[in-house]
């Protein structure tokens, strides 16, 4: 996870680069476990502080969560177009690949940069801030959106001239046509959660989630079957599920403490001072921060997902068999990248409230904790090998090569 979400672009926040907002509010209660497990002094002859890695594990789990469910979406996605035959599974997949190639992950690393800022400057009780770098990153994510919308409603030549099959690229390019509406609410979603999760508010966010599955495997079917829309009915169901998550997380920084008091115990509504000009300026240091963290994880979902695209070249059972394994992949990367993100967040606490000496042994607890998760992943994946393929088709060559590939996996 040290790749996807870099401690190193994580530098301390320079207090002299805007004015200071002091704002009071609740304390936040991951704060105060983090510093009652903090109270003791840092001892050297202890490599790993359990207590704390339990506490990261605590953390880590509800983003995990939200992550995993959030990726699942996908797995809806091939699961359902799967039953309509090869040519639509692998339209839809490769559509969905490709808007994962260009567009979510740029998105998911560029906004990773709130974790950082807004990390910090929650932890220097600076809460109003925290709002204005959220609107920040709306404001330079939604123009960058712009080309990519473009990008996916004239892609399928590009897809045509990459030696996809025509039946193939035609699918992608339909089912990129009709997710090009949902970019701009996932990308408020992705903004909002992070918003939340900075004011450690991470179990709503994970019922937002559960709610939001349901609701794309209810319109998934409905609109893939008894509508018979067929491919285009798998896209507009991603679509409006995308609107639906943004929607619900609104309204609740909006209303959930004052409706869920006890789920709640922090008000979101704390960071929020209304919009701002501030947003339109230090933009520079967003950028430093959220372009080689947008690189970074690019990079790693490109190498994943550019041997799929090359897999169509093999003909449509291999790219079946490679997107099949792809969206297990995905769902392990999801686990990393919560992880990261948790960890993040406790860091930048830490960073902005000026605890630097527990910094190092936080690291250590991280560094942990990634060994633990890598090790049960690779025994889940060895595990399974034999019957993940069988949840998305029954065609007996797919399932064939996705068991054999896993295992080199």
């Amino acid at each position: 996870f040290f790749s996807t979400h870099p401690f190193g672009n994580m530098g301390l926040w320079d207090a002299a680069s805007e004015d200071v907002l002091e704002v009071s509010g609740p304390d936040l209660k991951l704060s105060i476990n983090l510093k009652l497990s903090m109270n003791k002094p840092p001892s050297d002859s202890q490599w790993v502080d359990f207590s704390e890695l339990l506490l990261l594990i605590q953390m880590s789990l509800p983003v995990v969560g939200t992550y995993l469910l959030q990726s699942a979406f996908g797995i809806v996605t091939v699961t359902f177009t799967g039953r309509l035959g090869v040519d639509d599974l692998a339209g839809a997949t490769l559509g969905m690949l490709f808007a994962n190639l260009t567009g979510v992950s740029t998105m998911i690393g560029m906004i990773s940069a709130v974790d950082t800022l807004a990390s910090q400057a929650y932890g220097m009780q600076q809460y109003q801030r925290v709002g204005i770098i959220a609107q920040r990153a709306a404001l330079i994510t939604g123009l960058m959106s712009v080309p990519i919308v473009l990008l996916w409603w004239n892609v399928h030549p590009l897809l045509v001239f990459l030696g996809q099959p025509p039946a193939v690229a035609a699918g992608a390019s339909r089912f990129l046509r009709f997710l090009c509406p949902g970019l701009f609410p996932v990308i408020i979603y992705e903004i909002a959660k992070k918003y939340m999760q900075v004011q450690g508010i991470v179990a709503p966010v994970t019922c937002i989630m559960i709610a939001s599955l349901l609701f794309n495997a209810a319109m998934t079917y409905t609109l893939v079957f008894p509508c018979q829309l067929g491919l285009i009915g798998s896209a507009v169901a991603v679509t409006a599920s995308w609107t639906f998550m943004m929607t619900l997380s609104l309204l609740y920084i909006r209303f959930g403490h004052r409706c869920f008091p006890s789920y709640t115990p922090v008000d979101p509504r704390q960071c929020w001072g209304g919009w701002s000009s501030r947003a339109f300026s230090r933009w520079r240091t967003f950028l430093e921060i959220g372009l080689p963290s947008a690189g970074q994880i690019c990079i790693e979902w490109w190498a994943i997902e550019l041997i799929t695209f090359e897999a169509g070249l093999l003909g449509v059972a291999a790219l079946g068999a490679s997107t099949i394994i792809v969206q297990l992949q995905t769902l392990l990367a999801m686990v990393s990248l919560g992880i990261g993100i948790s960890s993040s967040v406790v860091i930048g606490h830490k960073l902005g409230s000026g605890r630097l000496a527990e910094v190092q042994r936080s690291c250590r607890s991280i560094i942990a904790l990634a060994l633990m998760v890598s090790t049960s992943l690779s025994a889940f994946v060895f595990v399974i090998r034999h019957v993940w393929a069988f949840a998305f088709t029954d065609n007996p060559e797919v399932t064939t090569l996705v068991e054999r590939l896993l295992l080199i996996t």
